[in-house]
Order: C-alpha cells, then structure tokens, then sequence
C-alpha cells in the first residue's frame, strides 16, 4: 500500500490551492433523505433528495447516490451564490443517453454543467440573459465516455468563460460563465437527470488551476479521498501512509 501511495505523497509536497470549499456533499450517508454538506463552511447547504433516488454502497468512496431519471437533490435553504469564480467538481458513473438534457448543477436560472439534448455536448446553458446553451470549443461530447465506471468532471468559471475537464484533462471551454448560484445537484424536476449515480460533489469560491484539478484527480483516481480539503494540502512526512489535509474554514 505504502509504494502505491509513495507517488501520490510527492505530488502533495509543495501543492496549495488558496480557495475556501463552501459546499460538499460526500453521499456517504447511506440512508434517508438529506445528503448533508460535509465542508465544514458554516453554511449549511444540506440537500434534500427527491424522486426514485437509492442509496450505492459501491461509490467511487465509500457510499454514493444512485440517481435514476427525475431523482435530484435540492438545498434546505439557501442556494449557493458562486460568485465571479468558482469551481465545481464531482464524480458520476453511467452518463444518461435518454435524449433529453442532462443537468450535473443548476441555479435559479442557468446551468453550470450539462449535456445537450441529442447531441450531448459537455457546456453550459444560459437562463438568466437568455442566450440558451453554450457548448464547448471542441464539441466534447459525453458519449465519447466509458459506461460502467466512474469519472471526475470539474467545471471552472472565470473571465467570462466555463473550462471543463474530464478525469483531470482539459476538454473543451464554454463562452459563457454562470455568475449566479446553485439550487439542484443531480438533475432537475423535469427529470434531467445527468447520471445513474454520482459522488463527492464539492463547490469552491475560487478558479482552481489545471495544475491543480491535474492533482487532486491523480490523487483521487488511486481511491484517495482528497477533493474535499484543497484549500492548503500538506504533506506531514514520508513515514505517513495517510494523507494530513489543512482546510481553511469560512465563516
């Protein structure tokens, strides 16, 4: 275990990323109805679950959330404003191929991460102004994806623009960032659902780099869970078969 980890502690040396997580939903609850936000940021953006979703006892950690077409999460109580630059990351397994649009996140008014009616191209879909989807460069499409096994998404909204990664690659940039907020992860109520099951969810105030995600997704693709403390990730030592991870706590 020690020399397959041994790579991964050397990619932490030296690795910071100065942003705050402020929403994560790890799905590890394995029960009921609420998908509790486990970043610690005081906020308290808890899900409740909606429609025929279950509960997966094989997640890419530990448990995930299975979600079959018209099952979704949406917040207790505030939605989540994701500011001028933000970050949104998860894992889903089972990309849905129904035809319909296919929705990771959404707020009150646009989609931060979605696949295209029909076509399935990876962007982003503008509510708030109305100038509707806004695919990527490179007309990445989601059924260009293995099913059966799971695969880390990230979204990056910056300057206007919505970069998106697979499995921490860089595959094509939407012209179009949402600058609103966060409602529903998973899908919508009209069934929009993006995969058959999804895992560790988590949202960050700030742009992370492509170095950055290129990281954590390594790390993360050995089964090591680190997504959920990127605000100053510290390696303690190479005696430690375990990773020591710092999280800067917003108030």
């Amino acid at each position: 275990m020690f020399k397959k980890l041994l790579p991964l502690l050397f990619l932490f040396a030296g690795f910071q990323v100065n942003a705050a997580l402020i929403a994560n939903w790890s799905f590890d609850e394995g029960t009921g109805g609420v998908a509790v936000d486990s970043s610690g940021s005081l906020l308290n953006h808890d899900l409740t679950l909606v429609g025929g979703y279950s509960w997966n006892t094989s997640g890419k950690f530990g448990n995930a959330l299975n979600t079959p077409i018209g099952s979704y999460g949406v917040m207790n109580i505030d939605n989540i404003d994701i500011g001028s630059n933000w970050t949104i990351s998860g894992w889903f397994k089972d990309y849905h191929l129904t035809g319909d649009w296919n929705t990771l996140t959404r707020g009150t008014a646009d989609h931060q991460i979605l696949g295209e009616a029909g076509s399935e191209i990876l962007g982003a879909y503008d509510n708030y102004s109305g100038s509707a989807m806004h695919g990527n460069d490179n007309n990445f499409a989601m059924t260009s994806l293995a099913s059966s096994v799971w695969h880390n998404i990230v979204a990056v909204g910056a300057g206007g623009d919505t970069d998106y990664y697979i499995n921490g690659l860089l595959v094509g940039t939407s012209n179009f960032q949402s600058l609103t907020d966060v409602h529903w992860i998973g899908g919508l109520g009209s069934g929009q659902t993006f995969a058959g099951s999804i895992d560790d969810v988590g949202l960050w105030d700030e742009a992370l780099s492509s170095a950055d995600i290129l990281t954590l997704q390594s790390i993360e693709a050995n089964n090591i869970h680190a997504v959920p403390e990127p605000s100053l990730i510290v390696l303690f030592g190479l005696g430690l078969v375990g990773i020591g991870l710092a999280r800067r706590r917003q108030s």
